[in-house]
């Protein structure tokens, strides 16, 4: 099935290796990674293979194919006004370089497990390669060649292109690389996916690059420790997480940031750990599990820096994750496993790369680089709105102190609730099943489909609002948690302007509260009930768990030039036989009527068998999918106060088909897919309980659709949600979201639940948005 082209790694012309001009962004040019390059230039990394990489030692000379345009990106030099796509033949003189290069027969034995990750995410309008060597040098000398017979030369094109031109990097770099692409090599006329090989590049490679701010966390001292993952008990380490700070030889973990986010923005770095514990370099504080970083800024040549020191007092497993906090909102995490032993390890002279697909890999440049900070290409700008309430909640262990942040400032210091974590895992577990038993009562009204027969119910999700307010932050007239109070006060006096909500972010990783039913008005016992005091009827509230945190995605679900973007919609048309009901016939009819908007609607999926040929097959085209289905959401906590068992990742499914045998469990989604969906897509589970989570995980559908199969966000519900219900709200929000020019995910929420509440029906507070509010469909419509 797969194969390898011999001869791919050498020129024609001249019977050396085809060395191509390294990308900027270093991590691209570490052997091992593979990357894709799409019909606009973009690259973008796949993942890394987990292959042996030996140093060669050094070169002093290589021919380099290259456009013009790239070399004179890499000079430093203006893009020419012409003949900047032509290719043509260089020569970098290379003094004391360094290469690095993975074994041919490695390759080759591990071929078809690279090609086997490669294909689920393989699309025909992207190009991918793998990075077979790379050269890093601190200084090059870049030398006109003779034209290949592929292109004219510099000069022939009209380009002014000096003879030589020589560049100085101050620290070693890499400066070229040895692809092998990978390519179709016999298609598959059926409807599986085509068969891939490693093919011979027969020209010079181009891409624009997505140029970001390096947001980089390394170790200081011992730098040994970044490239082992060991280090010493009782031996303090120093660390440091920056932005605009690359190149750095220790370095554990990186992410590109746009610059436009950081504009102006209120940067804060917090560092959790597990099997160690932390403390801020300087000073006199005690070592902990968790510390804040003071607030800084970001500048083109001031970079924004946190040092901290580790130190474990028993050997074993270490988990660091460092959160990224801009203007109080949780934004990007950074989650790293070192060892601690009883003495540190000697070195190897062998490293071995990291398999991780689907993520950006490390990158490894040598140190005493410069702030780094660069324009963004603008196709690719990635920004996020300011939120004006960041809550934050902490561990169970610690008792969930609470965090806020008022327009990107830290309003107090945490402050632990009201009651007790017994006491409110307690009444966390009575709220939910009050909220099941009203779901359970659900039923339309005489009059029409907006409204319920569940008596008084707008003052029955109050009563419950009520009480999570009181657990959280106590009575007014409570003595001795005047910290909680001004903590409640300061949240209850945000309003929107102009019927805009303002923006919320909770991040309340193992505290599973439905938090759109918190209510912080006065509660009369009779008149009526003020809408506007449910946090999710005043605010747009972004839930922010740790599988939102490995990326900021874009918020526009496609292009206007993409004719291929898909609407997948997944329907039980059981449900109706099953529970009596007219709701998935209404669910059929309505995506069958449905007006062609930028997404096309593919034909339903109806059973296990529809959705695994859909889920194998997809190739980057699905943008939205969405379910209406039976779920069933796995706990690890019993009633008794929150005690903790195993949760089995085979009692949390979704049911398409009548046979209770043919559930979709998350092993099962796993096994079926372990590749990113290419599309990124929104996932909209209407179904039970998808967005609840546990003391001790974030809902499983959560961590499987957007940490396993990387979709932009999830829509999900808290409880129980009525199927009626769960029919009539959908309908209608997807008609306002696919449908109305320039509406995001969250003003389409936010107008339907208007139109529910309105008529005096509260069970839109239901859903959840994990991720960004403000995804819409095509970013041309958006105002």
């Amino acid at each position: 099935m797969f194969e390898i082209k011999k001869g791919a790694r050498t020129d024609a012309s001249t019977g050396e290796p085809a060395w191509r001009l390294a990308p900027s962004v270093a991590q691209r040019a570490m052997p091992g990674t593979v990357f894709a390059v799409d019909g606009n230039g973009k690259s973008s990394v796949v993942g890394r293979l987990a292959m042996k990489v030996a140093n060669s030692g050094g070169v002093n000379a290589v021919p380099v194919h290259a456009s013009v345009g790239a070399c004179h990106r890499m000079l430093g030099l203006d893009r020419p006004a012409g003949g900047a796509d032509s290719p043509c033949l260089f020569t970098l003189e290379l003094p004391d370089s360094e290469a690095e290069t993975i074994d041919e027969e490695d390759l080759e034995a591990r071929l078809s497990e690279l090609l086997e990750k490669v294909q689920p995410i393989y699309r025909a309008d992207h190009r991918y390669f793998v990075v077979r060597g790379s050269i890093s040098a601190p200084s090059i000398v870049i030398r006109r060649g003779p034209s290949t017979s592929r292109g004219r030369g510099p000069a022939e094109a009209g380009v002014d292109v000096s003879q030589v031109q020589a560049l100085s990097f101050g620290r070693m770099t890499p400066v070229a690389v040895l692809l092998d692409e990978i390519r179709t090599v016999k298609s598959n006329l059926g409807s599986g996916p085509p068969q891939l090989g490693l093919a011979q590049l027969d020209e010079p490679l181009g891409w624009a690059e997505d140029m970001t701010v390096p947001w980089v966390t390394s170790i200081v001292e011992p730098v040994e420790t970044a490239r082992t993952r060991t280090f010493a008990v009782a031996r303090a380490v120093e660390l440091r997480t920056s932005i605009g700070i690359a190149g750095d030889p220790g370095e554990l973990a990186s992410i590109g940031i746009s610059p436009e986010m950081l504009a102006n923005a209120v940067i804060r770095f917090k560092v959790t750990i597990e099997g160690a514990q932390v403390r801020p370099k300087g000073g006199a504080d005690a070592l902990a599990s968790s510390i804040v970083s003071p607030e800084l800024r970001f500048q083109a040549d001031t970079p924004a820096a946190f040092v901290f020191l580790m130190q474990a007092d028993a050997p074993g497993r270490v988990a660091l994750h460092v959160t990224l906090y801009l203007n109080g909102r949780p934004t990007l995490r950074q989650d790293m496993a070192l060892t601690a032993e009883l003495a540190a390890p000697a070195a190897t002279a062998m490293a071995t790369a990291s398999a991780t697909f689907g993520a950006a890999a490390p990158a490894a440049t040598p140190a005493d680089a410069p702030a780094v900070a660069t324009a963004i290409d603008g196709r690719n700008l990635i920004t996020l709105p300011a939120p004006r309430i960041a809550l934050e909640f902490g561990s169970y262990d610690q008792e969930y102190p609470i965090e806020l942040t008022v327009d990107g400032r830290r309003a107090l210091a945490p402050a632990k609730p009201a009651i007790n974590r017994a006491d409110l895992a307690h009444k966390t577990i009575e709220w939910r099943r009050r909220l099941v038993a009203l779901s359970d009562q659900y039923g339309r009204a005489e009059g029409g489909e907006l409204s319920t027969a569940v008596p008084d119910a707008l003052r029955a999700f109050a009563r419950i609002g009520v009480e999570i307010h009181r657990a959280l932050f106590g009575r007014p007239t409570t003595r001795g948690i005047e910290d909680l109070r001004r903590v409640a006060d300061s949240i209850a006096q945000v309003h929107g302007d102009a019927g805009q909500r303002p923006l919320m972010t909770i991040s309340a990783e193992r505290l599973p509260l439905p938090w759109g039913l918190v209510y912080d008005r006065p509660l009369p016992d009779d008149g009526p009930v003020d809408t506007a005091g449910f946090w999710g009827q005043r605010f747009l509230i972004e839930r922010i768990a740790p599988a939102v945190l490995g990326k900021v995605p874009g918020r526009s679900l496609c292009s206007t030039d993409e004719p291929g973007a898909q609407l997948v919609a997944c329907v039980n048309g059981h449900l109706d036989d099953q529970q009596r009901v007219v709701a998935a016939a209404r669910q059929v009819e309505f995506f069958e009527q449905l007006a062609q908007g930028a997404l096309a609607s593919r034909p339903l999926v109806t059973t296990r068998d529809d959705f695994q040929r859909w889920l194998v097959a997809d190739r980057g085209e699905s943008r939205l999918v969405y379910f209406f289905c039976h779920a069933n959401s796995a706990h690890t906590m019993d009633e008794r106060y929150f005690q903790s068992r195993e949760a089995s990742d085979a009692g949390t499914w979704l049911d398409l088909d009548a046979d209770e045998r043919l559930r979709i469990d998350i092993n099962w989604l796993a096994d079926k897919r372990d590749a990113p969906l290419a599309g990124q897509p929104l996932v909209f589970l209407n179904a039970c309980s998808t967005a609840e989570g546990d003391r001790e995980f974030q809902s499983p559908f959560l961590t499987q659709f957007i940490r396993g199969y990387d979709a932009r966000g999830l829509i999900g519900s808290d409880w129980k949600v009525p199927t009626v219900f769960a029919d009539e709200f959908s309908r209608r929000f997807l008609r306002r979201f696919l449908l109305a020019p320039g509406a995001s995910v969250g003003q389409a929420l936010a107008a339907t639940s208007d139109e529910f509440m309105a008529a005096g029906n509260p069970f839109a507070l239901i859903y959840a948005i994990y991720g960004r509010s403000d995804i819409v469909v095509t970013e041309e419509t958006t105002p």
